[in-house]
């Protein structure tokens, strides 16, 4: 597992949401609906967004029936209300970016362990996950994590 921590600068990303909770999974649903829409947008990069929207204080308790929004997006130059989408702002700041890992268990090191252990704190922003097309989701070359901190 590689960890690095990086400044971002805000972006806008265009694309589709829904309410869900870890226990009513909708992520299928979501890309599902989504995918087949990235063949028509003017996308800036190839990278595909898991963001994830959760409601303050979300990660003091974990309920894994507690919900919170989760995005697929593109960073596209479309409007997104002339391609039937909705768009989202991620506010620039500092992440922590796990790369070379895969698997559910990392988000538990990640906020069990690592954050704890780390001298920073989980800042209230969104969470996202960039996806690599062309690569085996799942596999520890599909995805970076981004995990909001201050």
């Amino acid at each position: 597992m590689k960890i690095e921590i990086v400044e971002l600068p805000s972006r806008r990303l265009i694309g589709r949401s829904i309410s869900m909770s870890f226990v009513e999974n909708k992520t299928g649903q979501l890309f599902g609906s989504f995918m087949p829409m990235t063949k028509r947008l003017k996308m800036k990069s190839a990278i595909i967004y898991d963001v994830r929207v959760y409601p303050p204080n979300y990660h003091l308790r974990f309920d894994p029936t507690r919900t919170f929004v989760k995005w697929v997006a593109v960073d596209a130059i479309d409007d997104p209300a002339d391609v039937g989408l909705q768009s989202i702002d991620i506010p620039a700041g500092r992440y922590a970016v796990f790369s070379e890992v895969s698997g559910p268990e990392v988000f538990q090191y990640i906020f069990s362990e690592w954050l704890p252990s780390s001298g920073y704190q989980l800042d209230d922003r969104p969470h996202f996950d960039e996806l690599i097309p062309g690569e085996q989701p799942g596999t520890t070359q599909s995805e970076s994590y981004y995990i909001p901190i201050k």
